[in-house]
């Protein structure tokens, strides 16, 4: 189901445009739109984590194989490791959505850690 989308706002983009035009509005620094890149890539790293753990369970219902404890814990993972499917075909397109979510997994960490840097060099904090 679509969400409708919010009606621009006129006045206010009319506004925005007449403070743009007198330069009582300035755009943002350098520093605040690399501060956006990076969080739109940490959120899209989640969101790729996210879309790889539906691959995988997704496929696993189709193979009729369940997991009745708490999902992604340590010993989910150890039961989806040790997993051997009927058909050679389905072992090796499972373990290839196996490595997609370990990539994606340490990439993830990796624009925590941009951001952090990032944030600590353009606020002066140690």
């Amino acid at each position: 189901m679509k969400t409708p989308k919010a009606p621009v706002a006129l006045p206010d983009s009319r506004q925005l445009r007449l403070l743009f035009e007198t330069g009582q509005l300035s755009g943002l620094s350098a520093a605040e739109r690399s501060k956006i890149r990076v969080v739109r890539a940490r959120h899209a790293a989640c969101q790729d984590v996210r879309r790889a753990r539906i691959r995988i369970q997704a496929f696993l219902l189709r193979c009729d194989l369940r997991y009745e404890g708490k999902s992604w814990s340590y010993r989910h993972r150890m039961w989806l490791c040790n997993r051997q499917l009927a058909h050679p075909a389905q072992q090796v397109a499972f373990q290839t959505y196996l490595n997609a979510l370990e990539y994606e997994e340490n990439v993830k960490p990796s624009w925590k850690n941009r951001f952090r840097k990032r944030s600590h060099i353009h606020t002066g904090q140690v």
